[in-house]
């Protein structure tokens, strides 16, 4: 019955793009939602860590329903994990050993309320390390004597909707010198997620104006922490300016309709 209900709604609203921002942890939810764009041909924008864009027999079901999606976990505007991101990238483009990398996030909005159940928890402490890890994969470097860590660590009613984030990195530099990076940042934690979510829904029209099918690599891996196809900052930047221009790359010839 409420599936019919749904289906109902969004078909008389003539929905193009539904946006998932279910609570971390809502594993059939998501994947109910996800059936249902399948069967209406709705572009899904998956803003939380259960893996649908990311995972393959999930993006072949998209592909086969010609529709394009974006996901899996938005990342913020300036938020933890493009900060982590860009903090790898700059390691390793400075020649430095990262042996450690920790992240450590406290809020007190109903997210951070929600992750105080260990069970929903999972996905996504994996996804946010996806960011950090996917940096050394991407250039080959062994995660084998680094220690990464990234996660929501408290819930703490007093913040409200704003969240902190620590950042701790030990690095070895020139003949093994010594390099230790501590930060903070806060900032207000939905509208920091917002507007990615509006360039995210901009991108998925794009991409359905130009027949694209699929899971988008280039706007997938700037606003998602857990994308099908990770990249450096500047590939996914360059991906998506091409996608906004109507411009196509190797990347999203690929995704043509056939």
């Amino acid at each position: 019955m409420y599936k019919r209900q749904v289906i109902g709604h969004l078909r008389d609203h003539k929905v193009e793009v539904l946006i998932n921002y279910l609570p971390v942890g809502s594993q059939l939810a998501t994947e109910f939602y996800a059936e249902i764009c399948i069967e209406l041909g709705i572009s899904l924008v998956n803003c939380i860590p259960v893996f649908i864009a990311s995972d393959p027999a999930w993006e072949q079901r998209f592909i086969d329903a010609g529709i394009p999606i974006i996901g899996d976990d938005m990342r913020s505007q300036f938020g933890a994990s493009i900060v982590s991101q860009m903090l790898q990238e700059l390691a390793f483009e400075r020649g430095h050993h990262v042996k450690a990398h920790i992240q450590r996030n406290v809020g007190g909005n109903t997210d951070f309320l929600n992750m105080e159940d260990k069970n929903r928890l999972k996905s996504k402490k994996i996804s946010k390390e996806n960011v950090i890890r996917a940096q050394n994969d991407i250039r080959g470097i062994s995660t084998e004597d680094s220690f990464l860590h990234a996660g929501p660590s408290e819930y703490i009613s007093f913040y409200g909707d704003n969240k902190v984030a620590n950042f701790r990195l030990e690095l070895e530099g020139f003949m093994g010198a010594p390099v230790i990076f501590d930060a903070q940042l806060s900032v207000q934690d939905s509208p920091n997620s917002a507007g990615v979510v509006i360039d995210a829904i901009r991108y998925v029209y794009v991409a359905r104006e130009l027949g694209l099918v699929g899971a988008l690599r280039g706007p997938s891996a700037s606003t998602q922490k857990t994308p099908p196809q990770q990249m450096m900052f500047s590939d996914a930047i360059m991906e998506c300016h091409a996608l906004a221009n109507r411009e196509l790359t190797e990347s999203t010839k690929k995704q043509l309709k056939k």
